[in-house]
């Protein structure tokens, strides 16, 4: 419980994005180049599967939220699995997130 009250700072997840602790798909507003959201991810193994990946975040701006960028991310993120011969993709969410299980309940 204590380790997930800690914030992680800028300067820690730029560092370990380049020590290749997770990876990430960014998406941009094409007509202003704004950041408009973006799903983290790392690679994981299942003894009974084999390798997955493990979604650690996915976050859409306010403003992007109910147009469909979360299941652009998502399909994104099932490419790269599929290529990459992963056997799953894996997620926790919240239990007081409702709005995050509504869209997983999709998925």
């Amino acid at each position: 419980m204590g380790m997930e009250s800690t914030l992680n700072s800028t300067d820690q997840l730029r560092s370990d994005l380049s020590n290749h602790l997770f990876q990430a798909i960014l998406a941009f507003d094409t007509s202003t180049q704004e950041p408009a959201g973006f799903t983290l991810y790392t690679h994981s193994y299942s003894p009974n599967g084999g390798r997955f990946m493990q979604m650690t975040c996915l976050y859409a701006r306010k403003a992007y939220q109910g147009l469909g960028l979360a299941n652009i991310l998502v399909k994104e993120l099932a490419q790269i699995a599929k290529k990459e011969g992963l056997c799953k993709i894996e997620w926790d969410v919240r239990e007081w997130n409702v709005q995050a299980k509504k869209f997983y309940d999709k998925v």
